[in-house]
């Protein structure tokens, strides 16, 4: 709700600190690692989505798809990506 709040009222999610991360993010995150950006949102949602192969196979194709489109105007670092984001999300 709270995302979707902000997007309601457009609220940029870019290079924007999130002030509430889900606590399963807190738990289950690489490292114990939190951005308190958008990443952490999707890395939420791999645990809500029950179909994993969905998951793998749409959602993080259509996503990197996304993010290869707008690459020369965006810095993955902005929204809570790393390198090897990709790996983070499709990981059991």
């Amino acid at each position: 709700m709270y995302i979707r709040n902000l997007v309601a009222h457009y609220m940029r999610l870019y290079n924007f600190k999130l002030q509430k991360t889900p606590i399963n993010c807190k738990l289950n995150h690489k490292l114990n690692i939190i951005t308190y950006r958008i990443f952490d949102i999707f890395h939420i949602m791999k645990f809500l989505v029950l179909d994993k192969e969905e998951w793998n196979n749409h959602i993080i194709v259509v996503l990197d798809a996304l993010i290869e489109e707008y690459k020369e105007y965006i810095e993955l670092d902005l929204i809570g990506f790393s390198k090897d984001w990709k790996e983070i999300l499709m990981k059991p």
